[in-house]
C-alpha cells in the first residue's frame, strides 16, 4: 500500500477580502448587458425594467460579496385627483465583503391611483443607483449630447424669451390645469421639443423636472 506523506509547513492563509470600491469594479467587469425589454404603452419607449436588473445584479453581486441597504430619509407625497404622486429622497449603503462601504444618495418619483406609488419611487430610485454605481451597459442606451432635435413651429410659439426655467415652469402650469389628455400631450411635445424635459418645476409644492411630471400626468 502507498502512503502519500501530509504536507509540511505552515497552511497558507486565505487571501484578504477586497475593499469595497474593488469589489464594486469587479461587479462591473461580471454585469452583462441588460436590454430595454420593457414597453410603456401610454408613452411608447422601451426601458429597462427593475426585474431584469435585480435578475442580473443578483448573481455577480453574490459572487463579489456586495451588498445594499436602503434608508429612506424623506417621503413627500401629493394627491392630484384620483393619482398619487409620491418623491422619495433615499439613502444607500454599498457594503463590501471586508465590511468596508461606500454611500449614495438618489431621489426617485412614482404616481399610482391605488397604493403603490410609494414602492414606485423606492422602484425609481433604486433601479438608477444601480444604474450609475455599477454602470450597467445597454446597447440602445441614449446620450443626451448624441444630437439636438429640430425645434418645431409648435415649440416656436411656445416661446417667451431666454427663461428657460420659466418656459419649463409655464408649461407644467398649463399641464396642470388642461381637462384634456390631447391637450397635456400638445404640451409635452412642446416641451420635448423646446428641451425642456429636465428642467425643475414645482407643482403643489413638490418639485421635480417637468418630464417626471409628464410623467406622472400620463400614468
Amino acid at each position: 500500500m502507498t502512503v502519500t506523506p501530509l504536507p509540511t509547513g505552515r497552511a497558507s492563509k486565505a487571501e484578504p477580502a477586497p475593499p469595497v470600491h474593488v469589489a464594486i469594479a469587479r461587479v462591473m467587469a461580471d454585469m452583462p448587458a441588460v436590454g430595454k425589454n420593457g414597453w410603456n404603452n401610454h408613452s411608447k419607449y422601451k426601458y429597462r425594467s427593475i426585474d431584469d436588473l435585480i435578475t442580473a445584479l443578483n448573481g455577480v453581486m453574490a459572487k463579489s460579496g456586495v451588498y445594499v441597504i436602503p434608508r429612506v430619509r424623506e417621503r413627500v407625497a401629493t394627491q392630484n385627483g384620483k393619482s398619487v404622486y409620491v418623491t422619495v429622497h433615499v439613502d444607500y449603503k454599498i457594503t463590501g465583503p471586508a465590511g468596508d462601504y461606500e454611500e449614495a444618495s438618489f431621489y426617485g418619483e412614482g404616481a399610482d391611483v391605488g397604493d403603490k406609488a410609494t414602492a414606485k419611487a423606492l422602484t425609481n430610485a433604486f433601479k438608477y443607483l444601480m444604474i450609475q454605481v455599477f454602470m450597467i451597459p445597454v446597447d440602445d442606451i441614449v446620450d443626451g449630447d448624441r444630437d439636438t432635435p429640430e425645434r418645431t413651429p409648435v415649440a416656436r410659439i411656445a416661446d417667451g424669451g431666454d427663461d428657460r426655467q420659466a418656459q419649463a415652469q409655464d408649461i407644467a402650469n398649463r399641464a396642470a390645469h388642461a381637462e384634456a389628455s390631447e391637450a397635456v400631450e400638445e404640451l409635452r411635445k412642446m416641451a420635448e421639443a423646446n428641451g425642456l424635459m429636465g428642467w425643475d418645476v414645482e407643482i403643489g409644492g413638490n418639485r421635480g423636472t417637468l418630464g417626471a411630471y409628464f410623467d406622472f400626468l400620463t400614468t
